[in-house]
């Protein structure tokens, strides 16, 4: 579960970095065609929901699948517990318990 956390971080810090920088890196390429204000505008406010609608796509359906794993370990994990139980053990079914006793 940390390495899992540990990657979503990685990922999301990592892409709303890359996304920052090319958004101050757009306006730079921008005016180095030296188009007109209106157009300059129009192609930078387009660019740049269309680079937050990349990474937001990519954050939400990572975020989602993550969930969804998590979710179905726990449902497993639960099952298991309902068939063994619910006494925390993990033996095998026809497996015999081994009990101390002292005389």
């Amino acid at each position: 579960m940390k390495m899992l956390m540990n990657v979503l971080m990685n990922f999301t810090l990592g892409l709303v970095m890359c996304f920052f920088v090319f958004v101050f890196s757009l306006w730079a390429l921008i005016k180095s065609y030296q188009p007109d204000t209106l157009t300059a505008v129009a192609f930078f406010i387009c660019a740049a929901c269309g680079a937050f609608a990349t990474v937001a796509t990519f954050l939400v359906g990572m975020f989602g699948t993550a969930g969804g794993a998590v979710f179905v370990v726990a449902k497993v994990a639960e099952q298991n517990m309902i068939q063994n139980g619910g006494n925390g053990d993990n033996m095998r079914r026809g497996e015999q318990r081994r009990h101390l006793h002292y005389q």
